[in-house]
Order: C-alpha cells, then sequence, then structure tokens
C-alpha cells in the first residue's frame, strides 16, 4: 500500500523543476552574473566620472541615516499602537488592525505617491511639508517609511505583549515595585528581543527602499539600491551598479544575520519561561492556562490610550492614502477616458500599460502557481527541502540587483532576454515565489493522507489521486497563492524598471518615471496612476486573503 501510495521518485523530482528554473534564472544566475560582471567587467558599460568608491561611502552613509531614522521613527510610533491592541477589546479593533496593514500589501510607489498626494506640492499639506527631493525631504522619506512598515512592529512587539506572562508583573507588583520599576524591569527585558527583531526587519527593508526614495528622496537621499537604479539605468555604468549591488546584498546578509540571532535567542528564552511559568499559572483558579493577561474593555482614562492610537492609524496609515484616493475622484470621466486611449503629452496611454500589467501579472501567477504546487507535493513526501529553503531568498535580495543581473546576463552571459516579455515575467515570477509559496504549500502540507491513501487501495494511481482527491481540496488555496502572485506582480517596479521597455511600461514604472520628473503635470498624472494601482493590487489582495481564508475553513 505504501509503494502505492507514494509518489515516484522521478516525478517528486520533476514536480520542483519549475521552482528551481525560476530561482536559478531569475535569483541564482543574476546573482552570479553580478559577481563576475564586478570582477571582470561589462563590455559597453561607461564607467562614471564620479569614483565608484567615492559613491559608496555617499550611499552608504545617507542609507544608514536614512534607515535609521525611519526604523526608530516605526518603533516610536507603532509600540504605542502595538501596546493599545495587544491589551484592550474595543469596538473597530479588526478595522484598525485592517488599516496598518493596507499600506504593506501595496507597491512602494503607490505608498510614496500617497504620501505626495498628502503632503506634495499640490495635497492638502503641501504649504508647510518640505519639497520633495529637497535637503528636507528625508522627513517625508521617513513617514512614507513609517506607513509602510507599521505593521512590523504592532505584529511582531504586539505578539510579544500578547504573550508575556501575567505572574511575573503580579510578582514585582507584590513585592512593591511601582510602575516605572515594573515596566523597567519587568516588562523591558521580555520586550527587548522583539524590538531588536522588529527593528532589524524595518532597518532591512528601508535600507532597501527603491520606489518610495525615488519618489520623495531623488538624489539627495540615494540609498544603495537607488545609486544601483541611477548607475544602471541613466549612467549605463554597469560595472559601478554591480559593485554596489554586490555590497548591498552583503549589508543584506549581515542584518538577516542579527534577525535571526534575535529571533532564535528570544524562542530559546521564550521557551524557558513558559516551561518555568506552567505552574505557576495552573495552580491560580480562573486564570488562564498559559498564565497570559487576556485582552480585555478599556476602563476610565484608558479609553484616551485608545483614541490616542487610533488617531496615530488615521493619520500614518489612513490619511495619505485618503488623499490619494481623492485623485480618481477629481478627474472627469471624459478626462480619464482621454487619459485611457490617448495618453498626454508623450505619456503611454492608460489602457495598453493596465493590460500589458495585467497580462505579466496573469503570466506570472501561472508560474509561480505551477512552481510553488511542485514544491509542496515534494515537500509534502519529505523531499525539496534545499529549494523550500531557497525560495525565500528574493524577499531579501534587492530587487534592483536582481533586475540589473537579468540585464546583465545578456551582456556576460549566453541568455539575452532584453526587451522580451519573458525577462518581464522571469524578475517578477522571481519576487512572487515566496509569496505564492508561502501560501499554497502549506495548503498542500495540510492535505488528508488519509483519503490519499483509500484512493490508492481502490486502485488509483497517482494521477487520478490528484485530479479527483488532492485538487479539489486544494483548489482555493491555490486561487489565494495565484492572486497574491499577481498582487506581488502587478505592482514589482525595482526589478521591472531595469527590464520593462521605455515605450512598453507597466503600471508601476509608469508612476515611477511620471513621480521622478516631481514637475506638477507630471505628479498629478503619476498620482492617479498610482491610485488606479494601489486599487488593483488592493482587490487582488483582499480577493487571495478571502480565498485563503476560504481554505483554512473548508478543512
Amino acid at each position: 500500500m505504501m509503494s502505492g501510495r507514494r509518489r515516484p521518485g522521478w516525478s517528486l523530482a520533476a514536480s520542483q523543476v519549475p521552482a528551481w528554473l525560476l530561482l536559478g534564472l531569475g535569483v541564482l544566475v543574476p546573482l552570479a552574473t553580478l559577481v563576475w560582471a564586478a570582477r571582470s567587467g561589462v563590455p559597453g558599460s561607461i564607467e562614471s566620472t564620479v569614483p565608484v568608491t567615492e559613491r559608496l561611502a555617499r550611499t552608504v552613509g545617507t542609507t544608514l541615516v536614512q534607515a535609521g531614522a525611519s526604523t526608530l521613527a516605526t518603533l516610536v510610533v507603532g509600540f504605542p499602537v502595538a501596546w493599545v491592541l495587544a491589551r484592550f477589546h474595543f469596538p473597530g479593533k479588526g478595522l484598525v488592525r485592517a488599516v496598518v496593514a493596507m499600506p504593506f500589501v501595496l507597491p512602494s510607489v503607490v505608498v510614496g505617491a500617497a504620501v505626495l498626494a498628502l503632503a506634495g506640492p499640490s495635497g492638502p499639506l503641501g504649504s508647510v511639508a518640505p519639497r520633495p527631493g529637497s535637503a528636507e525631504s528625508l522627513a517625508l522619506v521617513v513617514l512614507a517609511h513609517v506607513a509602510y512598515e507599521l505593521i512590523i512592529v504592532v505584529a511582531v512587539v504586539g505578539a510579544r505583549l500578547e504573550s508575556m506572562p501575567q505572574h511575573l508583573d503580579e510578582a514585582a507588583r507584590t513585592l512593591g515595585a511601582g510602575g516605572w520599576r515594573r515596566a523597567t524591569g519587568v516588562a523591558l527585558p521580555q520586550l527587548a528581543p522583539a524590538f531588536a527583531r522588529a527593528a532589524a526587519l524595518v532597518f532591512l527593508l528601508t535600507a532597501g527602499s527603491l520606489g518610495v526614495v525615488l519618489v520623495l528622496g531623488g538624489p539627495r537621499w540615494a540609498t544603495l539600491d537607488l545609486e544601483v537604479w541611477y548607475l544602471g539605468t541613466q549612467l549605463l555604468d554597469l560595472r559601478g551598479a554591480a559593485l554596489l549591488a554586490l555590497v548591498q546584498a552583503g549589508f543584506v546578509v549581515v542584518v538577516a544575520g542579527v534577525w535571526l540571532g534575535t529571533s532564535g535567542g528570544a524562542a530559546r528564552r521564550g521557551s524557558g519561561r513558559v516551561t518555568r511559568s506552567a505552574p505557576l499559572s495552573a495552580g491560580r483558579a480562573g486564570a488562564p492556562a498559559s498564565g497570559l493577561r487576556p485582552p480585555r474593555r478599556p476602563r476610565g482614562a484608558e479609553w484616551w490610550w485608545v483614541a490616542g492610537a487610533v488617531a496615530v492609524v488615521s493619520a500614518f496609515s489612513a490619511a495619505p492614502f485618503v488623499a490619494l484616493g481623492t485623485r480618481l475622484g477629481s478627474v472627469s470621466p471624459g478626462r480619464f477616458a482621454e487619459l485611457w486611449v490617448e495618453g498626454d503629452r508623450g505619456v503611454a496611454p492608460l489602457g495598453p500599460a493596465v493590460a500589458r500589467s495585467l497580462g505579466y501579472a496573469t503570466a506570472v501567477a501561472l508560474v509561480c502557481t505551477a512552481a510553488a504546487v511542485g514544491l509542496g507535493l515534494a515537500v509534502r513526501r519529505g523531499r525539496g527541502a534545499v529549494a523550500s529553503g531557497l525560495v525565500a531568498l528574493p524577499v531579501g535580495v534587492s530587487a534592483a540587483a536582481i533586475g540589473l543581473g537579468v540585464v546583465l546576463m545578456a551582456l556576460v552571459g549566453p541568455v539575452d532576454l532584453r526587451g522580451s516579455g519573458v525577462a518581464v515575467v522571469l524578475v517578477q515570477a522571481a519576487m512572487a515565489l515566496p509569496f505564492a509559496a508561502g501560501v499554497i504549500v502549506p495548503v498542500m502540507l495540510a492535505l488528508p493522507d488519509s483519503l490519499e491513501e483509500a484512493a490508492a487501495m481502490l486502485g488509483a494511481g497517482w494521477g487520478q489521486r490528484w485530479r479527483r482527491v488532492l485538487w479539489p481540496l486544494a483548489a482555493v488555496g491555490v486561487a489565494g497563492g495565484a492572486a497574491l502572485a499577481a498582487a506581488v506582480a502587478l505592482g514589482e517596479f525595482g526589478a521591472s524598471t531595469f527590464i520593462v521597455r521605455g515605450d512598453a511600461p507597466t503600471l508601476p514604472t509608469l508612476v515611477g518615471r511620471l513621480l521622478a520628473r516631481q514637475a506638477p503635470e507630471a505628479v498629478s498624472l503619476g498620482t492617479l496612476v498610482a491610485a488606479l494601482l494601489g486599487v488593483l493590487c488592493a482587490v487582488l489582495v483582499v480577493g487571495a486573503d478571502r480565498l485563503a481564508e476560504r481554505s483554512r475553513l473548508d478543512r
């Protein structure tokens, strides 16, 4: 029975081929090409008049300042929100969580455009906000990053707040410790690892920010990613761009190591605390079995803390997107139809750009679904450990480095994909695969073995078991992963900006080009396109979430 139930070894290996092809051509080969180009040079590369070492020193300093300021601001803004959401139950709490999470699922250029719609020259706060691209525009970059990364602090620190054992605080109170001493001596040591993990993740994402810095900061606040983009696409110094991309990749490895170190240490310490606290919590009548403090309804002045948290979320997570949404309502149907069909002043028409973006997103969804389903089938049978470990690599690697690597593959290697839609699908699928696999692989692992075994006992071959037993159970969850992959592809900017042709833009590259000009007419049109892109991505993300939730309920 076992041999009949299990899938043949060659078939399990074949199921991993799409994932390996995608990881190889979309991630590993481009990174290897970057190393080769940085060492041996690139045919046709134009050496910049500013030495790479000077650019490196300037951009590393700028990256550290920008990412440090964004990380600190996100922690300061996010902790009170995380504390309120972890401690209290109140009407609208679910909506507040959804609003906090919303910016994180949108493309970075949309977030930058939203801040520009709020605090740009024509926005409601434009008279008091700094001008984008100026020396003071760091404030706009930090504002966008707080809106974008706030969910990380709320999720990571909030989870630790919810899991902190209650008996430690009560013991300190019994020994006479006041509120300040309990906060610094009891709560802070337990929260420090969570703060470190959240800070490392926020720092990593803000240091690699491209769309937000391009739209709001400009060359004055160029990070490593933006300098890679500038050297590779504007100055055509491909060797210099490859060198900076490798430095950025090393930077990611260091920060990721810090994050993994704090996560491992926290897990070990956390398991020890739960083990020691179990007898104490179990021996108290009426207390939760885990000794944790359950959320409760606010009382008295505590409602002011709730109101403050809602106000913070409204200011950082809602207001920019409300301002962006008004741009769609400010355009007459006739003007929108004109932009859709004819474009404006050298700008490509919106209709073909939307169709092109949706076409790429559909192709990416199909490719990522095939790769993730195959990987899930292999993991379900104890195979695919290496591929499943590498599948998260595109999340940490700079998207600009991936895009530049694909371009360099044509110049120093045998694969020339320049100017083709295959290149766009490849880079977008490489960036979307981790998200598709994150939804689809767990769905495949959750499929019950008992039904498959029963079908095998009745004589069904592997193909019949897949079509009649496994696929009907997995279809909804797989559709959710496909929708999420399409949303990621639809909003992908960093890698696509190297690949997409100027005469055939996608929506994100069109937004980036318009907003980078910083001319009033271009900014107005760019924010309009960004609002349209945000709506399309939001629809796909909500659909993916509903499908994933329905899949869990069905099981």
